[in-house]
């Protein structure tokens, strides 16, 4: 494996409304970086409140990368993002600034760090269908065996009622004639492209819960019900859109069609970042890699991510 650069990238992830954004731009002025956004809803131009984006006004005169690069009706994947956030690490660096990569999207922070690989599989829904109708004609049954043949690690994995997930085995396996276990191979082949320093924000659970509670009354405040209407108008087909999966606007379309009370939406909303929450501490607890900051201030934090960073450069 031979790195793209030498030079350090940091990585700061944490669970959501952790201070992530804040810490980021601490260190960027401190260190003299630019931020590189790994959040999969603050790409979408327009999807401000809900996605807690870190607006220019806030910037404090660091550079922003990766906010407001597509329109809510577009598509964006883990694939182009690090593609994306690879080329802004060479240019940030080539400028001789400090990257330093901010987000809670799991996926995306993972493939970025572990420097994963993609296949070319582009789904294409009609593909898809017949493909699902010829395997319930055949019978779920005979592809698995079929699967199994192909790919016996999958098939563990798989179930044999599992229609949904044998599909998508067969559409990945016509489309680049790799089976999963292989795609999965191949994707970890490469190994990371830089030296990152990943960290992740480790707040006491409870207190980021009343974190969470009192950020989310702050939405409603902020006007995340007149920001949902808007994008509405503009998008009529929003809710089809992979943009809609943000959490806050399933939560709040009930209010605005006055299916529920505002405070039925309020709590419907705190619920569902918190198990958003509850998700991002189970997954970065899988990274004995990253650096769990524990500090109960950003300043505390910051101290440690900046004693790291001067440890790495005086090796």
């Amino acid at each position: 494996m031979a790195l793209l650069r030498e030079e350090p990238v940091v990585v700061i992830t944490g669970p959501t409304a952790s201070g992530k954004s804040d810490l980021a731009i601490e260190v960027a002025k401190a260190l003299d970086g630019e931020v590189i956004s790994a959040d999969s809803m603050q790409i979408y131009r327009d999807l401000d409140i809900a996605t807690a984006k870190v607006l220019k006004a806030e910037r404090q005169g660091i550079p922003h990368h990766l906010y407001d690069i597509r329109d809510p009706g577009e598509s964006y994947s883990v694939a182009q993002f690090v593609a994306d956030a690879t080329q802004l690490i060479l240019e940030i660096l080539d400028r001789g600034k400090l990257p330093i990569v901010c987000g809670g999207t799991g996926l995306y922070v993972n493939s970025l760090v572990d420097g994963l690989q993609f296949v070319a599989a582009v789904p294409d829904p009609e593909e898809r269908k017949a493909l699902s109708d010829a395997i319930a004609k055949k019978g779920l049954a005979e592809s698995h065996a079929k699967l199994a043949s192909l790919d016996p690690k999958a098939a563990l994995r798989i179930k044999p009622q599992d229609h949904k997930r044998i599909t998508r085995f067969f559409e990945v396996y016509q489309a680049t004639g790799m089976t999963s276990s292989e795609v999965y191979e191949y994707s970890r082949a490469k190994g990371p492209d830089f030296n990152y320093l990943a960290f992740v924000l480790w707040p006491d659970r409870g207190q980021l819960y009343d974190r969470i509670n009192r950020r989310t009354a702050r939405m409603f405040d902020a006007g995340i019900v007149d920001e949902l209407t808007a994008v509405l108008k503009d998008y009529p087909n929003f809710s089809d859109t992979q943009a809609f999966q943000a959490i806050g606007y399933k939560e709040v379309l009930p209010y605005l069609e006055g299916i529920v009370s505002r405070e039925e939406a309020i709590a419907a909303l705190a619920q569902a970042s918190r198990r958003y929450a509850k998700r991002q501490y189970t997954m970065f607890r899988s990274r004995p890699d990253f650096i769990h900051l524990t500090g109960t201030t950003r300043e505390d934090n910051l101290a440690i991510v900046l004693r790291y960073i001067t440890d790495f450069l005086q090796k």
